[in-house]
């Protein structure tokens, strides 16, 4: 294979991936159930690509369909973090609260406690790859009408 056979690749450090991606200029974004959903089932919020995330705790690249940007925050990460721990304290009260309904109105206290605690350290690094995922589409439908749709790779 020659030289002038290879494709041109440009000036961009990290080349497509999949197919090619598409201008999203010109194209309806989804609707927010769509990336909210898409991205609880760890697919791109923008196209629904799967297979984005490379290892539990790394951040996953620019998706390699669309581009969106999976750390829109930078190096700061707050916004995933405010998901995961959003969600987590949900799951808390949820549980402590099912577990008085459930054992009214003899309460294991100690159990429950034991049971909130151990719960509150293990399903913050269940969320972490769910938490990325949704606080991008989360991003992506707050900057909606700044024109950050429009640029792949805000």
């Amino acid at each position: 294979m020659e030289s002038n056979d290879l494709p041109d690749m440009g000036s961009d450090p990290l080349p497509p991936v999949g197919p090619v991606a598409r201008d999203w200029r010109d194209e309806r974004p989804p609707s927010p159930e769509k990336m909210i959903l898409r991205a609880i089932f760890l697919r791109c919020p923008r196209c629904g690509q799967k297979g984005i995330l490379h290892g539990y705790f790394k951040v996953p690249p620019n998706c390699p369909r669309c581009g969106v940007n999976f750390n829109p925050d930078g190096d700061a990460a707050v916004g995933w973090m405010i998901v995961n721990l959003g969600v987590t304290m949900a799951v808390f009260f949820c549980s402590a609260f099912l577990g008085l309904v459930i054992t009214w109105p003899n309460v294991p206290w100690t159990g429950l406690t034991v049971f909130t605690i151990v719960l509150n350290g293990i399903v913050p690094f269940v969320l972490v790859p769910f938490s990325r995922t949704v606080w991008v589409a989360i991003f992506l439908l707050l900057h909606r009408m700044d024109g950050l749709m429009a640029d792949p790779g805000f």
